[in-house]
């Protein structure tokens, strides 16, 4: 869960533009939930589910990656000029 917050916030430094974050963790049993959003620049609108997958940059692939293989689920939801929000629900 570190390494998908540090990713999570090293991405919004690098590309946001953001001048606000919130970085939210809460257990409920039996799942961990994370939310990392920013009101940053947002990500670009793909134009099918198979475009959002070439254009997801590395570190929302690794991500996502080191989410699923908790077992967990990941989302991305984002709006040009409003911000980005990433979702992630693992099990424990």
């Amino acid at each position: 869960i570190y390494r998908i917050v540090q990713e999570g916030l090293t991405n919004i430094a690098k590309h946001a533009r953001a001048t606000a974050v919130d970085v939210i963790l809460t257990y409920s049993h039996p799942q961990v939930m994370l939310t990392i959003r920013d009101n940053g620049a947002g990500l670009p609108v793909p134009e099918d589910a198979q475009e959002s997958k070439r254009k997801e940059g590395i570190g929302l692939v690794a991500m996502r990656e080191r989410t699923l293989s908790l077992g967990g689920s990941f989302e991305v939801s984002s709006e040009q000029g409003k911000g980005t929000a990433i979702r992630v629900e693992i099990p424990v």
